[in-house]
């Protein structure tokens, strides 16, 4: 069983409750990991259709076990495909370009229309009931029951391991919604998928996340665990309008920290968070914390309240983080607008040895309890250490003194902030203050052990002397041995503390005040730095001077970065991403980019312009740089994308995107805006998001403020751009380059023999450069070139996304569409059918051109109609080629032919390609939404065809075989006939669909009873052939 081994391969510690024996969460939590599928709730299905949204599941042949009843609710499901002609499929359409090509990339295909064989589903939405609603009216349909019970028996042997693995990852969010009163409102959807083609995938459809509907694998490789996103957007709803986001319900207010760290680094506090609920909340509350914590016990006002722990690696790689999630219940309801205080007991191993008396303290974000939103709080932090350490916190001092063999130092914040972080260690320190601002910088007294280089001995062979017999050995004799570095000199020490307090203050003139006039910077070992509210943890490699950094990182571009860039690069971040947020991670980039743009405009103050255009030449290569699978590292996906571009595809993308490019969009807004604009907009950022969170279209909205009068937003004009570059040979025309200058007001043009005379010197001052550098035949043979080699298939690794949006086809009798190209297929292409007429002695036959996603013609658009003539036959005699063929461009030729004499007629149609994506989303839609309808309407088209036929040809048979009939028998076929007619007589008018089933019987009936006529009349035209030749008299 491939799920059994890929869920067993995440080892899961038990759960644990604290606080209240006995609670209801530890109940339901036992019940899931007790439950199991239940034999009894298992179904033979057949077409049944769950649609989330966008995600639309088809359980087409199979059967579905349902697991057994938790609280009442039924929470999950498997569905197995092991019978004769077994299927299942999951429809997907990503409303976005980016989406379609994100997909793409893993799965070769812009849209999911993938079969599986089998499937786990787990849901605390509405699925259950709407399953089984499915369930009883195909059993009602087919009047008979669909209970396979010894098959449930089976699957529930094989399965039950595999969906209690599969709750277990997902044990918190069951408890929650399990226990929340509105059922449904707050469920999820997950299914993990198994196909032959892409393996194991999930699906994830959750209305609490920003992103609504996620696809995507997890993969184990490198010895690291990924969770790549294949698509990730918002649902139909959001979209729309017709839904909006809900909150986690509450806000934070303040958080109080009591913090002991025993000699031996052990962590025991007491966090106290006032919360004041929006709404009654009756559900439990979560929170998270650092896997390095756990919680021992709660208090809502004091009360005793129920607290529920459990890691969840597969959801932590869903939500993008490695917190643990744990819940609170209390006996209660909490009423909406009141205060109330949650105390939390927790205690736990973040603080560790670096070796040699340096510490590093990691989950930095996460040692205390974090819920809701994140929201800017005040925090009151009080820290009790042995008193021979030195620690330094977020927040002002408010309080410090020595008890015995402790030190008490409290720490209070009279701005509210996000996160509060604490460093310790035996520190040494410098301080700079520059006009108003306090720079206080922290360095180890040792290194750690990391840093120590391993004490190399130096071998020297002895002097020579005088030959002896037998002569003596040359052995090594121990010279000495490389000193080990030594801490940071004091003046490095005084140098870092300078820089920082000049960037500080550099800073604070350019976007306004920061939260706080004081700055702490701490060690922290380690290649990387963290920028808290007030307090900076740098990397230990910052502290040394370039010479005495291991070999390995004394190139200069390394050395520029732990020397120059990130000490202001931290310092950045006491604005951009402490004074204003993130409102999701997909928004992280707005604070990133912003801090290392600012850090390299602190180094263009410093060492010039030309610093800064080499560091933003080093991030251009880098971007270009080929990933593993040869596309550059730029085409992992949109910065917007956040973490989810950290992928097994592409593990170094996020940080290159994030960082490098973000540096990129900055510097090139600053470009297009000027320096005055472009300040003017940051300090009004951090005024208007001061202790506020900002979006990705927030931040675009306040650009669009600052933009030069006249191009408002992303409408540039002429003069806004540098340079327009030509390309193609008609740029080769004096009267193409006229026109371009003219639209873009260049400078008129001087006309030599040649033609334009070249060059790029040809401008105005107010208007751009036509850039005419490139060589146009060469641009045009180098694009048909990669053309032609796509189209031979010789780029295996390019893939070509231009695909017919939707399916093409003619109109068969009937009213029915035949498809002839199917949707999502590659162009260019070739494909056709041959077609034969429905009536006797037709002469023409009409060519109706549809494109659409309908059973019937008349629901898909008409691209056009034109007839092919023949000779008379009878019907079923003419053969009609029709081929449709799609070029290059995109445009759709259509050709027919008479197969019996040759003649054919060839139209060309409009793009087949070239539809709005709107367009074709609706189309789709309802395609999807009246599914079930379009296969009834064709099973009533086909059946009614099939039986018409035989109608005509029982008539015919009675008529021709007279009074050779006995007269029981004409009445048999008589009313078998009659039968038939009855249901073709019961058709709808208003949907022309009558009961496809119904009437197939029936025309089954009417054949079995003609066949002693067909036998009769088989015998008389053998007995007319003989007598035909003198066979017989």
């Amino acid at each position: 069983m491939r799920w059994l081994l890929l869920a067993l391969g995440v080892l899961l510690p038990a759960a644990s409750v604290a606080a209240v024996e006995g609670g209801r969460t530890l109940e339901t939590a036992a019940s899931i990991r007790n439950s199991g599928l239940d034999p009894d709730a298992c179904y033979r299905v057949r077409d049944v259709v769950l649609a989330r949204e966008d995600l639309r599941v088809y359980l087409t042949e199979g059967f579905l076990i349902f697991g057994r009843p938790v609280n009442g609710r039924r929470y999950s499901a498997v569905f197995s495909a092991e019978v004769e002609g077994g299927d299942a499929e999951l429809l997907l359409m990503p409303p976005h370009r980016s989406e379609r090509m994100a997909l793409a990339g893993f799965t070769s295909t812009p849209n999911l229309n993938e079969h599986f064989r089998s499937a786990v589903f787990l849901f605390t939405d509405s699925t259950a009931l709407e399953l089984m609603d499915r369930i009883k009216a195909r059993e009602s349909e087919r009047g008979r029951g669909t209970a396979a019970p010894e098959m449930g028996r089976i699957l529930a042997a094989n399965w039950d391991q595999v969906v209690k693995n599969f709750s277990s990852s997902f044990e918190i969010r069951l408890v929650h919604n399990l226990l929340s009163p509105e059922q449904g409102v707050a469920g999820f959807f997950y299914g993990a998928l198994a196909s032959a083609r892409l393996g194991n995938f999930d699906i994830i459809y959750d209305p609490h996340m920003r992103k609504q509907i996620t696809v995507g694998q997890v993969l184990y490789r490198d010895n690291q665990t990924f969770f790549d996103v294949w698509t990730s957007f918002e649902s139909r709803s959001v979209r729309s309008g017709a839904r909006t986001m809900s909150g986690p319900g509450f806000s934070v207010e303040r958080i109080r920290i009591d913090t002991t760290i025993e000699p031996d680094l052990h962590l025991n506090a007491t966090t106290k968070i006032t919360i004041k609920p929006d709404r009654l909340l009756r559900e439990p509350l979560a929170f998270a914390i650092s896997r390095q914590m756990r919680v021992s016990e709660a208090r809502i006002d004091g009360r005793p309240v129920e607290v529920f722990q459990r890691e969840s690696l597969r959801a932590g790689l869903l939500r993008g983080d490695r917190n643990m999630e744990f819940l609170v219940m209390g006996p209660e309801p909490l009423q909406p607008g009141r205060s109330y205080e949650i105390e939390f007991r927790h205690e736990g191993e973040v603080v560790s040895s670096a070796g040699n008396g340096v510490f590093f303290v990691g989950s930095r974000g996460t040692w205390y309890p974090n819920g809701g939103a994140q929201s800017f709080s005040l925090y009151d932090l009080t820290f009790r250490y042995p008193k021979e350490l030195d620690l330094v916190a977020t927040g002002e001092v408010v309080e410090d003194r020595i008890e015995e063999q402790w030190r008490i130092t409290r720490r209070t914040t009279s701005a509210p902030i996000r996160l509060a972080g604490f460093n310790l260690g035996n520190y040494e320190r410098s301080t700079a203050t520059r006009r108003g601002y306090t720079v206080s910088v922290y360095a180890n007294k040792q290194l750690e052990s990391a840093l120590q280089k391993s004490r190399d001995v130096i071998l020297m062979p002895p002097p020579e002397l005088t030959r002896t017999w037998p002569q003596r050995s040359r052995i090594p004799t121990l010279l000495s041995t490389v000193p080990d570095p030594r801490p940071p000199a004091r003046t490095r020490l005084d140098q870092l503390a300078t820089n920082i307090a000049s960037a500080f203050e550099f800073m604070a003139a350019r976007f306004g005040p920061p939260p706080f006039s004081t700055l702490t910077v701490s060690p922290i070992p380690g290649m990387f730095g963290q920028g808290f509210p007030g307090l900076i943890y740098l990397s230990t490699l910052s502290y040394l001077e370039p010479r005495e950094r291991p070999p390995s990182l004394r190139a200069q571009n390394i050395e520029t970065f732990f020397s120059e860039v990130i000490d202001a690069h931290e310092t950045a971040h006491q604005w951009w991403g402490n004074l204003v947020a993130a409102e999701e991670h997909q928004d992280v980039w707005i604070m990133e980019a912003l801090a290392n743009y600012s850090a390299l405009l602190y180094l263009e103050k410093k060492n010039g312009t030309p610093e800064l255009e080499s560091i933003l030449n080093l991030y251009k290569a880098n971007l270009l740089a080929p990933a593993p699978d040869g596309r550059p590292i730029d085409s992992a996906g949109p910065i917007t994308w956040g973490t989810r571009l950290h992928s097994s595809q592409t593990p170094s993308a996020w940080k290159v995107i994030t960082y490098e490019k973000g540096s990129w969009i900055v510097h090139m807004l600053r470009r297009r805006l000027g320096d005055e604009p472009f300040f003017a907009m940051l300090n009004e950022m951090a005024k208007r998001y001061r202790f506020r969170n900002i979006t990705t279209e927030q931040f675009r909205q306040l650009a669009a403020e600052f933009t030069p009068k006249g191009s408002p937003d992303a409408k540039l004009e002429a003069k806004n751009i540098d340079q327009v570059i030509l390309v193609g040979g008609q740029t080769r025309m004096p009267l193409v380059r006229r026109l371009v200058g003219e639209w873009f007001g260049c400078a008129e043009f001087e006309e030599t023999r040649g033609g334009i005379r070249l060059g790029t010197e040809y401008h105005k001052a107010d208007g751009p450069e036509l850039n005419t550098s490139q060589n146009p035949d060469e641009a045009v043979a180098l694009g048909a070139a990669i053309q032609a080699e796509i189209l031979s298939g010789g780029f295996k690794n390019v893939l070509l996304l231009d695909v017919t949006p939707l399916s093409l086809g003619i109109e068969t009798f009937g009213g029915l569409m035949n498809v002839i190209i199917p949707r999502n297929t590659t162009i260019p292409v070739k494909a056709g059918e041959a077609f034969t007429t429905a009536v006797d002695r037709q002469r023409e036959m009409l060519i109706h051109v549809l494109q659409g996603e309908r059973e019937r013609a008349k629901d898909n658009w008409s691209l056009g109609r034109f007839t092919i003539e023949f000779e008379s036959a009878p019907r079923g005699v003419p053969r009609v080629g029709v081929q449709f063929e799609i070029d290059a461009n995109g445009i759709l030729h259509v050709l027919a032919r008479d197969i019996a004499t040759g003649r054919q007629k060839v139209v060309e149609m409009k793009s087949a390609v070239d539809v709005d994506d709107a367009e074709v989303q609706k189309m789709v839609e309802e395609s999807v939404e009246h599914f079930f309808d379009d296969v009834r309407a064709r099973q009533w088209v086909e059946a009614k065809l099939k039986a018409t036929e035989t109608i005509a040809a029982t008539k015919s048979a009675l008529a021709e075989c007279g009074e050779e009939i006995e007269p029981a028998y004409r009445a048999e076929v008589e009313q078998a006939l009659a039968a038939v007619e009855r249901c073709l007589a019961a058709e709808d008018p208003a949907t022309q669909i009558g009961d496809p089933p119904k009437l197939k019987t029936a025309t089954a009936a009417l054949d079995e009873a003609t066949k002693p006529l067909a036998d009769l009349l088989m015998d008389k035209a053998m007995d007319a052939m003989l007598r035909k030749r003198g066979l017989i008299q």
